[in-house]
């Protein structure tokens, strides 16, 4: 965070000092004036500096991410996995994909960006959920920071489910680390089924 600080401070300073000359551009010598304007000049520069800031270090910010994770379905053991995702708005369990009905049909295509059954989404990151593992009478359930979803969501299956942690480092300018968490989290992956499974064999040869 003290990059950051470091990096956003000149950028408001020198947004605050343009916009006082803007705003007091004769250099009144009436204290009022003169008040006014840095009063003025502040808030513009505290807002437009935040904003060309951001936009820098976004420029030259990327993330890395270092999975530790293993494959809870398909196992051997005949557990059912659940992942629910995003208040239960979209679950998927063992190979079924499975939307709520009390929502609309249009809001899985509001959530994943899916409005055609032969798209597909990549490394489409959700808040939040929940894993569920069951076997007889035995259940365990684990929160999720995030749910990561590859593949299509409509005629489609559940082809493997991964559970683990992700570390993310957040950096700039390639090699300073600003940042860094780690969050619990669980991949989907899911293939199409009938006949656009076919197509996509077809593509894939």
């Amino acid at each position: 965070m003290l990059i950051i600080t470091i990096i956003l401070l000149p950028c408001v300073a020198l947004c605050t000092f343009i916009a006082y000359k803007i705003f007091n551009p004769r250099k009144s010598e009436d204290p009022m004036d003169a008040i006014m304007s840095w009063v003025c000049a502040i808030g513009v520069g505290i807002v437009t500096g935040l904003f060309l800031g951001g936009a820098c270090i976004m420029a030259v910010a990327s993330r890395d991410a270092d999975y530790k994770i293993t494959t809870v379905y398909k196992n051997g053991i005949d557990a059912n996995v659940t992942v629910t995702t995003n208040k239960s708005v979209v679950a998927f369990d063992n190979d079924a994909i499975i939307e709520n009905k009390n929502y609309e049909d249009s809001l899985t295509a509001d959530i994943f960006g899916i409005t055609d059954a032969a798209e597909t989404v990549d490394d489409k990151e959700i808040d939040k959920g929940t894993l569920v593992l069951t076997k007889n009478k035995a259940k365990l359930s684990k929160s999720l920071d995030t749910v990561i979803v590859n593949g299509p969501l409509k005629n489609a299956k559940v082809e493997r489910i991964e559970y683990g942690t992700r570390k993310l480092t957040y950096k700039i300018f390639g090699s300073i680390v600003y940042d860094t968490t780690t969050e619990t989290i669980a991949r989907v992956t899911t293939a199409h089924t009938g006949d656009y499974g076919d197509l996509d064999k077809l593509l894939n040869k």
